[in-house]
């Protein structure tokens, strides 16, 4: 999973996934007035997803469509009625969903598609994708889209939602409030950021409590983290007590970085615990400057 994807990855979905499409009437007046099959659109321009607009996708949109009851153009909800039923299109942000009258010509529909932030794995293969309002989206992406994404394992034994719902596994919900400070260290730092995992050291079995979580690189090297800025997290303090936010721990890792460039020869490297530790491959505690705190 290359470093530099990932940022022109999310830029290419934010910038370029403008959808237009017309749903047409027949050309005159009082066409405006007989009911309509929403099946019956054109499309002025599709999405333009990096690797193209999943299969799966397009069928989805065509199904919704085509299940849709017909409507009369010139019904003052028409418009309304038409933006209720793409909500139902999982892959489509339902907040940037505009529909206005364009007569005689029918009603032009503009909207994107959400944005794919992590790929969620069965051990090391990515199998589906989260968006970045938290829910499943539809699968279908290439091999180079998944590949450019940050991936997160889930727990064995843990159950996927419908597509368009949120997942109940803790990993992958902590996973979601972590990917854009996960994306931050990455783009700032230059460390090959590739996935967020539990800590090594966190155990699994914690009822009510989002768990502990790293930053895994591509070498191996395991950056423990924490818990995002929106979990509570008491017990994630500095030696004087104070609460360690992502500011502090990106300090820390900057200063870490002075001493050992790109982490050159760390194996795990602590940010979230009272004292910043650094520790080799073999687990041996690396040296470090006590004015890191």
């Amino acid at each position: 999973m290359g470093l530099t994807s990932r940022p022109y990855l999310l830029q290419s979905f934010q910038l370029a996934a403008l959808s237009l499409l017309c749903l047409s009437a027949c050309g005159d007046a009082a066409s405006v007035e007989n009911p309509r099959a929403l099946s019956d659109y054109r499309v002025d321009q599709v999405p333009q997803l990096p690797g193209g607009l999943p299969a799966a996708w397009a069928e989805r949109f065509d199904e919704v469509l085509a299940g849709a009851p017909a409507i009369r153009l010139g019904d003052v909800l028409a418009p309304q009625l038409v933006h209720d039923l793409l909500t139902e299109v999982e892959w489509i942000d339902p907040l940037s969903i505009e529909v206005k009258m364009a007569l005689p010509e029918g009603l032009r529909v503009n909207f994107l598609p959400k944005i794919p932030v992590l790929a969620i794995a069965r051990g090391q293969k990515p199998v589906a994708t989260l968006a970045s309002d938290g829910t499943l989206i539809p699968s279908g992406f290439s091999e180079a889209t998944m590949s450019g994404l940050l991936f997160v394992s889930l727990d064995q034994g843990q159950d996927f939602p419908l597509v368009g719902e949120r997942f109940s596994d803790p990993v992958v919900q902590e996973a979601h409030l972590l990917w854009v400070e996960a994306d931050t260290v990455a783009v700032v730092t230059g460390l090959p950021v590739v996935s967020i995992q539990r800590r090594s050291d966190y155990p699994r079995s914690t009822p009510g409590m989002a768990p502990a979580m790293s930053f895994v690189l591509a070498n191996g090297v395991e950056i423990s983290w924490g818990r995002a800025s929106e979990t509570a997290d008491p017990a994630s303090v500095n030696r004087d007590n104070k609460p360690l936010s992502s500011e502090r721990k990106m300090m820390r890792l900057a200063l870490v970085l002075h001493e050992y460039p790109m982490l050159q020869g760390v194996g795990r490297l602590v940010l979230d615990d009272p004292l910043v530790k650094a520790f080799d491959a073999s687990g041996k505690l690396m040296p470090l400057p006590d004015n890191i705190r």
